[in-house]
């Protein structure tokens, strides 16, 4: 909270603080007597520094449950269009990152690579992006060693995410390809 002097009284403001040690400075000023004779005597205090620290809230994140893609050509596309919210309650920075790529699609031929090779068939480039341009990927399945998504505290817009990539193959012929994300949502400087 932050405090300011207007004439006799003071007015407070609610501000959104992000987690950490805060110094707030506190002086008062006024008249010690109420008699209209003596007011003419002001008194004012010496200025005093207290340090305020601010907790953590505890880890409060969305997440979309479910990110789709069509492709309907051979080579690079992008779903921003179609970007889903992530949205933070906390008040301090978090990193999320993809962990591990499972494969569960059913009979489909498309192979999930981190590089597309000319000439080959059925494969799939995929990444997460962010509308903040953050890129994480390529995706591969099993374990990933990827950058992370820094989600900013109190976001007065949501971040979307959505996924991008390349594919080769032919597309007069329907696959659906089905992959589940293993990811980590850590406030920003600690290890998972």
């Amino acid at each position: 909270m932050v405090t300011s002097e207007t004439s006799a009284s003071s007015t407070w403001h609610v501000e959104e603080l992000i987690s950490g040690s805060y110094y707030v400075y506190v002086k008062i000023s006024g008249t010690i007597n109420e008699d209209p004779e003596l007011q003419i005597f002001a008194s004012e205090s010496l200025w005093v520094e207290k340090e305020v620290e601010i907790a953590k809230s505890p880890l409060s994140v969305e997440v979309p449950l479910e990110l789709l893609f069509q492709v309907r050509e051979v080579g690079a596309f992008d779903t921003k269009e179609s970007a889903q919210p992530i949205l933070s309650e906390s008040n301090y920075p978090i990193d999320f990152t993809i962990d591990s790529v499972q494969d569960l699609s059913v009979e489909s031929p498309i192979t999930l690579v981190d590089q597309v090779t000319a000439g080959e068939s059925n494969q799939l480039r995929l990444q997460l992006a962010a509308t903040n341009d953050t890129i994480l990927g390529p995706l591969i399945v099993g374990e990933n060693t990827v950058d992370s998504l820094t989600i900013a505290p109190f976001l007065t817009e949501p971040l979307g995410i959505y996924l991008k990539g390349e594919y080769s193959g032919p597309i007069f012929k329907k696959y659906d390809t089905n992959y589940t994300f293993t990811y980590s949502l850590t406030p920003q400087g600690e290890s998972k």
